[in-house]
């Protein structure tokens, strides 16, 4: 059965950086928030080129998602991005770059992996993925309250609430060329 929610996307690769992207259609009866806004805390303001790099072999996928805190991770306040709203039938667009080498890059890889290393790796496919989720039930805890930035009404999440809620849009993987990083733990 096909999503009523719909993901078109174009990746280009310039010298220095992978420019993405992306318009999302809700086709549903229902709103939905798109979730693909994350505040940075060390720059103090929401990052407009935040994503995060899965490399599986010779193969990158490009996230913009809120990744799995690993189990037994104790961390106060795990990245959840902002959702920003869709009404149903309306399309909402987002565009950004991410640096070449296309590094892998989790929020949780020193976690998982302390000791990884970086290992240069040519990569030959690439794809996108981006979340999406139903708007919360009012009324919502004052930690999840609607702000305003830069024009927009951004819903933010915890990560409690978020956690099996968000749903995910994919792109055709695309054949590409291009240079990457990936981190590989060390052998035993």
């Amino acid at each position: 059965m096909q999503s009523p929610i719909t993901l078109q996307s174009k990746m280009e690769a310039g010298p220095d950086a992978i420019e993405i992207s992306y318009r999302v259609t809700n086709g549903s009866a229902e709103p939905i928030l798109l979730l693909d806004q994350l505040w940075n805390k060390q720059a103090k303001g929401f990052d407009p080129n935040w994503a995060y790099v899965e490399i599986r072999g010779s193969k990158a996928l490009i996230k913009r998602v809120m990744e799995t805190k690993p189990k037994g991770l104790a961390m106060d306040f795990p990245p959840v991005p902002y959702g920003r709203l869709i009404a149903p039938g309306a399309t909402l667009e987002g565009k950004f770059a991410v640096p070449l080498p296309l590094t892998a890059a989790n929020p949780y890889t020193y976690y998982v992996t302390p000791k990884a290393a970086p290992q240069p790796v040519q990569l030959t496919g690439l794809g996108f993925m981006l979340a999406w989720t139903t708007p919360p039930p009012e009324p919502v805890h004052p930690s999840m309250a609607k702000i305003e930035h830069d024009g927009m009404v951004l819903q933010p999440f915890t990560y409690y609430y978020l956690e099996g809620k968000q749903r995910f849009l994919t792109s055709e993987p695309k054949e590409i060329a291009l240079p990457g990083v990936a981190l590989v733990a060390p052998a035993p």
